[in-house]
C-alpha cells in the first residue's frame, strides 16, 4: 500500500524532515513502510519514526527478511543512511527506524 502525499505530511508533522524524506522515498520505491503507531518513546508500542514490515510476502523479502536479508537490502540502507537513520529489528516481523 502506498501512502498519499497528504497522509505522509499529516503523519510527519512536527517530526524531522529527514524521517519524512526517507519514508517518502521508500514508499515511492514500493518498500513496505508503515506509519508508527505512536511517536511517544515511552510507549510500549514505540516503533521509531516509522516501521518496515517483514511480513508482506515477496515484497517484504526484497527489502528485509529476518532470516534471509537480516541487514536489509542495499537500497534500504542507502536511503536510511542518506537521511541519518537506521533500522533495528523489533522482532522477526518488523523493524523500527530511528536516528543514527
Amino acid at each position: 500500500m502506498k501512502y498519499t502525499n497528504e497522509e505522509i505530511q499529516a503523519e510527519f508533522k512536527g517530526l524531522p524532515a529527514t524521517a519524512r524524506q526517507a519514508f517518502e522515498k521508500l514508499n515511492e520505491l514500493g518498500a513496505p513502510v508503515k506509519f508508527a503507531l505512536t511517536h511517544n518513546e515511552n510507549s510500549r508500542d514505540y516503533r521509531g519514526y516509522f516501521w518496515i514490515s517483514a511480513e508482506e510476502g515477496y515484497t517484504s523479502r526484497l527489502w528485509l527478511d529476518y532470516y534471509d536479508k537480516f541487514w536489509g537490502c542495499d537500497t534500504l540502507n542507502e536511503v536510511l543512511d542518506e537521511n541519518g537513520l537506521y533500522f533495528e529489528w523489533e522482532n522477526a516481523g518488523f523493524a523500527g527506524v530511528y536516528d543514527n
